[in-house]
C-alpha cells in the first residue's frame, strides 16, 4: 500500500437546506467529503499508548468574505469513483470525477480580492507536510493575472487579507502560465507554459498538478519543494528547493487550494479533479 494520507476527489459533496423568508429552500454546499482519508495516531503523552486516533475531513467551501463575497457556481462532475479502502500504489482515481467551479466578479473593485476555495480545518497543527492538486479547464474572461493555488495557511477556509499562507500558485497572465511562491522571501516565478489558449487546454484535457512539499531543516527553520506540471511535460520547479525562515508551521490551521485573483475579473475559473496529502507529519 502507498504511504498517501488523504485523496479528496470533489466528487462527494454534502450539503444543508436553508429556508429563506420568501418560503423558498435554498441548497448550501458545505463541503466535499474524502475519497480516502487514513487514520493518523496523535501521540499525546510520554508512553507508547497515550493518543488518540484523528483523520482530515472534509473539504470546506470558503470564499471572499461579506460583503465582498463573488458570486460563484459550483458543477459537481455525476460521474463516481469513490475509494473505500487505501489507495495501492499506481491506482489512479477516476479523473472524470470533480468540481468545476466559476468565480463571477463582475461587480468587484479592480483591486479586490476575489476567491473560491476548498479547505481541510483539521484542528491539529503539522510540522511536515506534502500535498498536491490536479486541475483543468481553466477559463477567464481575459487574459490579465489569476491563478490556481495550493495553500497553506492560518484561519479556517474563509480568505481573509490577514491570513498567513505559504504554498503555490500556477498564474495565468497574458497568454502564459507560471508557477510563483507563496513566501516570505523572494523565489523567482517561474513560466511553465506559454502560447496556449484556454480552448486548447479545454480541448486538449490538459491536466494541471501543483505539487509542493515543506519541512523542517537542520537549521531550526523550514525547507519547501515545489513544481507544477502542465500536461504530460516535464515539472518546472522555480529552485530545486527554497528555505523558509520561520520555526515551524505551528500556525497552519487549513490546508486546501483555491481559484483567486487580486485584480478583478468578470469571470474566472477551472475544474478540480483531486487533491491529495501524499504524507503527513503532526506536531507533537
Amino acid at each position: 500500500m502507498s504511504s498517501v494520507v488523504y485523496i479528496n476527489d470533489f466528487d462527494e459533496p454534502t450539503y444543508q437546506w436553508e429556508f429563506l423568508p420568501t418560503r423558498r429552500i435554498e441548497r448550501l454546499l458545505t463541503g466535499f467529503e474524502p475519497a480516502y482519508s487514513q487514520f493518523l495516531f496523535l501521540y499525546t503523552g510520554k508512553g507508547p499508548i497515550h493518543g488518540f486516533f484523528e483523520r482530515f475531513g472534509s473539504m470546506l467551501p470558503g470564499t471572499t468574505p461579506p460583503p465582498n463575497a463573488p458570486a460563484v457556481d459550483i458543477v459537481i462532475e455525476e460521474m463516481k469513483a469513490r475509494l473505500c479502502i487505501g489507495p495501492m500504489l499506481g491506482t489512479l482515481v477516476n479523473p472524470f470525477t470533480g468540481a468545476a467551479v466559476t468565480v463571477d466578479a463582475s461587480a468587484a473593485s479592480a483591486a479586490q480580492d476575489q476567491s473560491q476555495g476548498f479547505f481541510l480545518v483539521p484542528g491539529f497543527k503539522i510540522s511536515a507536510i506534502d500535498v498536491s492538486v490536479t486541475f483543468d479547464t481553466p477559463i477567464a474572461t481575459t487574459a490579465d493575472k489569476w491563478s490556481v493555488a495550493l495553500i497553506l495557511k492560518s484561519g479556517d477556509q474563509t480568505d481573509q487579507p490577514t491570513d498567513q499562507l505559504l504554498g503555490l500558485t500556477c498564474q495565468f497572465k497574458t497568454g502564459a502560465v507560471y508557477i510563483a511562491v507563496l513566501s516570505p522571501q523572494a523565489v523567482p516565478t517561474t513560466e511553465a507554459d506559454s502560447g496556449n489558449t484556454f480552448a486548447y487546454y479545454d480541448n486538449g484535457c490538459i491536466q494541471f498538478t501543483l505539487h509542493y512539499t515543506i519541512k523542517p531543516n537542520p537549521q531550526g527553520s523550514l525547507t519547501a519543494t515545489g513544481s507544477l506540471q502542465v500536461g504530460t511535460a516535464a515539472p518546472v520547479s522555480p529552485a530545486q528547493s527554497f528555505d523558509i525562515n520561520l520555526p515551524n508551521l505551528d500556525f497552519v490551521t487549513a490546508i486546501g487550494t483555491s481559484i483567486t485573483t487580486k485584480t478583478s475579473i468578470q469571470q474566472i475559473g477551472a475544474t478540480f479533479r483531486q487533491f491529495t496529502i501524499n504524507s503527513v507529519t503532526w506536531a507533537p
